[in-house]
């Protein structure tokens, strides 16, 4: 092995282990805000600010132990929206406006921004004319996406940014 290959190896091998086995090192949910949002409506319709598991997925037409149903769960929770701790499901302060017409608009605004990813990539790309999906998918790999989740994050972030209302002032550039 020459120099110059150990140095690689090293440098390989410096890399986080989360990274060697392909797994990110920043939180995402694998599904979009308005999923998210469904989870919390569904606790306020089934119990006001807090749930059953059961009922819970009874109220989204899911099975308890699926995991759909836990995608939804995580997601929400990545959000901020709601917290789960042993078959409970409770509407976080900011579940609870934003399930309220009043302020639904900043809590989605502020749900968004709670994802540690979508935070990194809006403050890189705020006012920019976006580029294009190879691009940002390669910005999220540098956030710490795992390579084979990197579509996946693009496509969540940016169907979360518009149902946030981050593309309501242009189409093509992220805003409040």
């Amino acid at each position: 092995m020459t120099d110059d290959n150990q140095a690689t190896d090293n440098a390989d091998s410096a890399k986080k282990p989360e990274q060697a086995r392909g797994r990110s090192t920043i939180e995402f949910p694998y599904l979009d805000l308005l999923t998210a949002m469904e989870v919390a409506h569904a606790v306020k319709a089934v119990g006001g600010t807090s749930a059953d598991w059961n009922q819970l997925a009874v109220k989204l037409s899911m099975a308890p132990d699926g995991g759909g149903y836990r995608l939804r769960i995580m997601a929400a929770k990545v959000f901020g929206i709601v917290e789960a701790d042993r078959g409970h499901v409770e509407l976080t302060e900011l579940g609870i406006r934003i399930v309220d017409p009043a302020y639904e608009r900043a809590a989605k605004v502020e749900a968004f921004l709670r994802v540690q990813l979508f935070k990194a990539l809006y403050d890189k790309l705020v006012g920019q004319t976006l580029p294009p999906p190879a691009a940002i998918e390669r910005m999220a790999e540098q956030a710490g996406v795992a390579p084979k989740q990197k579509d996946k994050a693009r496509q969540v972030f940016i169907k979360s940014a518009k149902q946030a209302g981050m593309f309501d002032l242009s189409p093509d550039r992220l805003a409040m």
